[in-house]
């Protein structure tokens, strides 16, 4: 059997859905060891913002255009971390507060 690295995920949004919304930020950490951990804060790839997601995050999308990193480079980054975590012959588990909206923005 396979031993799972449980990593926990967290992401803020501008918005509920991908395919309308940026993912404006991504976090993660272990959970059997929270030092070991991640975080970025993106470029927004999409123009929409819904103020409610934008309140509970506090982040600024019009910051982020001028300070965040591309997606396309926080998404290797954080497939690098993963696999930086993840020993070989062991598998990565993403587990999350809501693990489907989530996994919709890192999938």
């Amino acid at each position: 059997m396979t031993e799972e690295i449980y990593i926990c995920v967290d992401v803020e949004t501008a918005g509920p859905i991908p395919a309308r919304y940026a993912m404006l930020s991504i976090g993660a950490c272990l959970v059997m060891d929270i030092y070991v951990n991640y975080y970025d804060e993106l470029k927004p790839d999409r123009k929409a913002c819904d103020p409610g997601a934008l309140a509970i995050s506090g982040l600024n999308p019009q910051s982020l255009a001028k300070t965040g990193t591309s997606p396309g480079t926080a998404m290797k980054r954080f497939e690098k971390w993963v696999r930086s975590v993840t020993p070989e012959g062991t598998r990565p588990v993403f587990v999350a507060l809501n693990a489907p909206f989530d996994w919709s923005f890192v999938n």
